[in-house]
């Protein structure tokens, strides 16, 4: 049987994937815990400031990598 994925990046391939994973659940495992405790605003300020601080990671990011002017173009 023909392997897809290369042997050398079976490692780095499934630490991702599982790393992802944990990163979700432990976020999941928190809102729900917000939750179930009462504090409802609480976690949807974390949901959303989760979200903003990822975003922000990802263009600054591109910014590092790509340049002034990349950045400048996604944001238009």
């Amino acid at each position: 049987m023909k392997k897809i994925v290369p042997k050398d990046w079976h490692t780095i391939i499934t630490t991702g994937f599982c790393g992802g994973l944990t990163t979700f659940s432990s976020f999941a495992q928190g809102i729900t815990v917000l939750f179930m405790d009462g504090q409802v605003w609480i976690g949807i300020v974390y949901i959303l400031a989760d979200m903003i601080c990822g975003l922000f990671a990802v263009y600054a990011g591109l910014f590092l990598v790509l340049g002034k002017d990349y950045a400048k173009e996604l944001l238009k």
